[in-house]
Order: structure tokens, then sequence, then C-alpha cells
């Protein structure tokens, strides 16, 4: 899961879909405001600004994330803990601008939407990493906590590839839009209003900084610990950790909507042949 931010909150945020050149698209919304994109538009533009979509410049952010990303894991790597910590940081606070450059702009992008998310998850997939690198050389290995913090990170990368798979096969523009079910309580309060809930918060706090807080704790003399009291520091990874634990539910039942609708299309056909 992630956000605008993460790719669940992209150009389309407030209605207005582009096309590969920043143009705005036809647009059709029905009585739940679900956005239908010209896909026949989108594909006449490909093949003439394939190299100017790639230069789009929150695209090249996208491209600086995943820089900041893997420079941050070798500083970790070389136990340069605040360096790291930084390079990450930074990498967050650049997905802040990137959906806003993109509207502004107007250099809105599919391209741009799926880097985002691929973006999202190498961050936080190399900060838990490193978290795990953490433990290994301290020698505090804890088993379960190696398993949790690796079943995040697989956990993450199948929701985008659910996600993702689900918006190749729509007319709608984005996922959300896409679901098989009527989506249980909590999904839908994370989601309503783009996130701007309590759950919605929450899920997104968590997402962001349940890794980069948890690096924070097991990682030696970084500047966080040293301005924050050790009990302050310890309630922000708490509170992160419960909006974590919000996310991976929304996340886990993105995939599970997925594959029953995978299971039931698939059925659906073999009884048409039947038939």
């Amino acid at each position: 899961m992630s956000s605008d931010g993460g790719g669940y909150i992209d150009c389309n945020r407030n209605g207005l879909i582009c096309d590969i050149d920043g143009n705005p698209l036809s647009e059709s919304r029905s009585s739940n405001n679900n956005i239908t994109i010209d896909q026949t538009r989108i594909n006449e533009h490909t093949s003439g600004s394939y190299w100017k979509v790639l230069l789009y410049v929150p695209n090249c952010m996208g491209y600086l994330r995943v820089l900041l990303a893997f420079y941050g894991y070798h500083a970790s790597m070389q136990e340069e803990h605040n360096r790291a910590l930084n390079m990450w940081i930074a990498a967050s606070v650049l997905d802040l601008f990137d959906g806003m450059a993109a509207r502004r702009l107007n250099q809105c992008s599919q391209f741009g939407v799926v880097l985002d998310v691929i973006a999202d998850n190498i961050l936080r997939s190399v900060v838990w990493i490193s978290i795990i690198m953490i433990e290994d050389d301290h020698g505090d290995v804890s088993g379960i906590r190696r398993c949790i913090w690796t079943a995040i990170i697989f956990l993450e990368w199948i929701t985008m590839f659910c996600s993702q798979m689900k918006a190749s096969r729509s007319q709608d523009n984005h996922w959300k839009d896409m679901t098989q079910t009527q989506p249980p309580f909590w999904v839908h309060g994370v989601f309503k209003n783009n996130f701007r809930t309590p759950p919605g918060i929450l899920a997104i706090y968590g997402l962001f900084i349940a890794p980069i807080g948890t690096y924070v704790f097991y990682a030696d003399q970084v500047w966080p610990k040293q301005l924050l009291p050790e009990h302050a520091v310890f309630v922000f990874l708490v509170i992160s950790y419960l909006g974590r634990v919000l996310s991976a539910s929304v996340e886990l039942w993105i995939c599970i909507d997925y594959f029953d609708g995978m299971i039931k299309t698939e059925r659906n056909h073999r009884s048409k042949k039947q038939s």
C-alpha cells in the first residue's frame, strides 16, 4: 500500500486525468465518482512521447528517490546510520512533492504512477532489509521479528502486483475503483476522502514511519535519539506499528479481493464454455 506519497493518491486526486503529454483527457463519472480514461488517446500519444515521458520532472524525482534509497542502504552497510537515515528522509520528502509537480506541470502519466509505487516499495524494502542486517550485526536476532519484517516486504510487493494487474484489466484509471466486492468498513475508512481521515492518516503514518522508526530504534547514535527522549521514540514507534497493522489489513484485503475476482472470472469463463 502506498500513498501520494506511494501511488495510492496520484495526479488524479483532484479529478484531473491527463494523458502522457499532460493534456486533460475526457472523463466520465458514475454515481460513485469512478473515472474512466480514454485509453485510445493515451495509446495514440505513446509512440511520439516516449522519451518525453521518461524525462518528466516528477519521473526524474522518482529516479532520484530510488538512487537515494540505495545510497542510504549502502551507507547503512557501512554503519553510517545518520547518513543512511538522512538519505531515506530526503527520498520520503521528495515523495511529497512529485504528485504536486505532476499536477502543477501537467505531467501526469501512467508510467509516473507505477514509478511512484515502485520507488516507495524500494525505499521501504531497503529500510526493512537494513534493519534485519543491523539485528544480525548486533547478534540480537529474533526469528519472529525477522519473519514479520520480511513478510511486510513481500506483502507490499504482492499488493503492488495485484493492484497494478487490476488496473491493467480495467477501463478505470485508479485501482481503488476496481474492487470486486464492497470493501469492509475499515478499508473504506482508510480510503475515504483520499486518506484524509483518522484511519487513513494512521495507515499512511504506519506505512512510512514504521520502517524508519524501527531503524532509528535499533541503530546506534542516530540524531533522532539525541533530539528526543527514548520514551518518546518508543511511543512514536508503537503508534506507527498500530498504523502498519491497519495498512497491512488493507493490503491483505486488496490481495484477497484480486485473487477472488480472478478465480471467479476463470470459473465464469469455464461455465460459458461448457454451456
